[in-house]
């Protein structure tokens, strides 16, 4: 978004969609991650996906299918179709897999490549 010239159109915020990280700051190895991309994290930490949060954003994006699951559990349903997945847009098909941790960082190399491509088709 800031390498398009757009960040003023952009409000852009992550959460989490169970309790055990909020509070904390962002892993160690995944603020590295995003640091070889020129991102930047700041003191964020982490909070979690709230009802409300349906009513203040257009779009609301998940990893992968169970984080699809786990939102519209908080979110109760989807009326206005906001919910997708990470790379639906950009024509992924497999979502990220959380079945293997130790690949985690690798995959977000990957998710950093799929979110630069939905934000290309949103904007």
């Amino acid at each position: 978004v800031k390498r398009e010239g757009v960040a003023g159109d952009w409000e852009i915020e992550s959460a989490a969609v169970s309790r055990e990280e909020i509070g904390n700051p962002v892993y160690p190895p995944a603020r590295a991650e995003l640091a070889k991309h020129g991102i930047s994290c700041g003191q964020k930490r982490a909070v979690q996906l709230v009802k409300e949060d349906y009513e203040k954003y257009d779009y609301l994006i998940g990893m992968e299918q169970m984080n699809i699951r786990n939102m519209m559990r908080i979110l109760g349903s989807d009326p206005d179709h906001k919910v997708y997945r990470l790379g639906g847009f950009s024509g992924e098909t497999g979502g990220i897999s959380r079945h293997n941790i130790g690949c985690w960082i690798l995959r977000m190399n990957r998710a950093i490549l799929q979110i630069r491509g939905t934000v290309e088709s949103l904007g």
